[in-house]
C-alpha cells in the first residue's frame, strides 16, 4: 500500500545520508515522499523566520501517514525535529526511527550514534521511543527492509488508542 512518508532529520549534518535513503528504489517505488528541499531552499525558508519554518513543516505533513525520524549523531539537538515529531503525534501519523550514523557520507565517513529524539516525547503517558520501532539503516538492511519497517510502524500505531479513528 502506498503511504506518504515525511522524513524528519538534521538537514545540515545528515542530508547526504538521507538523500541515499530517499532515493533508494524501495522508497521511490512504494512510498510517496514529501518535498525534499535543497540547501538554497532551506536557507531561504530559515531566513523568513520561525513561522515560515512551521508553515512549511505543517504543509509538508498534510496527507502524510508516516513520519520517519532519521537519527544521526546530533538529530536530537534540533528543535525542528522535535516540532515535527509533536506535529506527527497530533496528526496521528505512525512513527518510526532509523539510525543513519553508520551510512557513509560523500567522503566515505561514518558518524557516531545519536540519542533517539523520540525518547523525549509521549503519547498519552507512554514514552514514544517505547512505542515506535527503531532500526539502523546499514545494520538492519534498510534497502531490503524499509517497506516492512513502515508497515510494522503503521500496524503498531493502529493498536494505540490515540491513533485510532
Amino acid at each position: 500500500m502506498a503511504r506518504k512518508v515525511y522524513f524528519s532529520f538534521h538537514y545540515d549534518r545528515d542530508v547526504v545520508r538521507v538523500s541515499r535513503i530517499r532515493n533508494s528504489n524501495v522508497v521511490a517505488s512504494n512510498y510517496d515522499r514529501t518535498t525534499f528541499l535543497d540547501h538554497a531552499d532551506w536557507e531561504s525558508i530559515k531566513k523568513q523566520g520561525d513561522s515560515a519554518i512551521k508553515n512549511w513543516i505543517d504543509n509538508q505533513l498534510i496527507g502524510s501517514t508516516v513520519t520517519c525520524v532519521l537519527i544521526g549523531r546530533l538529530t536530537d539537538t534540533r528543535r525542528w525535529v522535535h516540532y515535527e515529531i509533536e506535529q506527527s503525534i497530533l496528526r496521528k501519523n505512525a512513527i518510526l526511527a532509523v539510525y543513519v550514523h553508520n551510512m557513509k557520507d560523500f567522503g566515505g565517513n561514518t558518524d557516531g550514534p545519536g540519542f533517539n529524539p523520540l525518547a523525549k516525547h509521549k503519547v498519552g503517558n507512554r514514552d514514544l521511543d517505547l512505542i515506535a520501532p527503531a532500526y539502523d539503516w546499514e545494520l538492519h538492511d534498510g534497502y531490503k527492509n524499509f517497506g516492512l519497517w513502515i508497515d510494522e510502524a503503521v500496524t503498531n500505531f493502529r493498536k494505540i488508542d490515540h491513533f485510532r479513528g
